[in-house]
């Protein structure tokens, strides 16, 4: 856990301090993320559903376009069944995923100057932790789409809500790392078997000029 904390802080200070930017906006946000089931080698897995928080960090980029730093984090549990495990039983353990990403938001057309519709992709990494340390933490590479909308009740503050689409990448036949009280390693079965679907909404607070 300390590990990704120390990864998360020092990204956003070496992106804030790179960007040098005298806007910035700030939505500290909650949701929700639904269940994912998906192959393993020699069984299946469940990664459950869970609530969801995080931060956002957007910088405008012309009129129209933000350059947007997310993290999120969702505490959950993995599950998983697969006759390679030595010992027979399945692999149960608490999980905390965590994605931190980087991308481009694009304001879509909207009716009135308040209210804003807005679609984006982001490429990062995907963190899985144990907070009991039953296993090694585990970094992907990530990808995502968004789409939401932000409505401002005055120039600096609004809401902000939407929908998130997140999945690690990983090659055909790697295995995640996980395993089974020292049994065998949970093998994924294919490219990407993990997508998570996350509705989430939070305040959003301009900041500078």
């Amino acid at each position: 856990m300390k590990k990704v904390k120390n990864i998360i802080l020092a990204t956003f200070l070496l992106f804030g301090v790179t960007m040098n930017a005298q806007k910035i906006e700030l939505t500290p946000f909650a949701g929700y993320t639904f269940q994912n089931k998906f192959n393993i080698s020699g069984g299946k897995a469940i990664l459950r559903d869970g609530a969801t928080y995080g931060i956002t960090a957007a910088f405008p980029v012309g009129q129209n376009n933000a350059v947007e730093l997310m993290y999120s984090r969702q505490e959950t549990r993995l599950e998983a069944s697969s006759y390679l495990f030595q010992d027979q039983e399945d692999f149960i353990r608490d999980v905390s995923v965590n994605y931190l990403m980087i991308g481009g938001n694009k304001i879509l057309p909207s009716v009135t100057d308040d209210l804003q519709f807005t679609g984006g992709m982001k490429i990062g990494m995907a963190i899985f932790d144990s907070p009991s340390n039953d296993f090694n933490t585990i970094t992907k590479f990530a990808a995502g789409l968004n789409l939401g909308f932000k409505y401002f009740f005055s120039d600096a503050i609004g809401l902000r809500g939407g929908m998130n689409l997140n999945f690690p990448i990983t090659d055909i036949g790697a295995g995640i790392g996980w395993s089974s009280n020292g049994g065998a390693s949970v093998g994924v079965s294919g490219w990407s078997p993990i997508v998570q679907f996350a509705f989430t909404g939070g305040i959003a607070v301009r900041l500078g000029n």
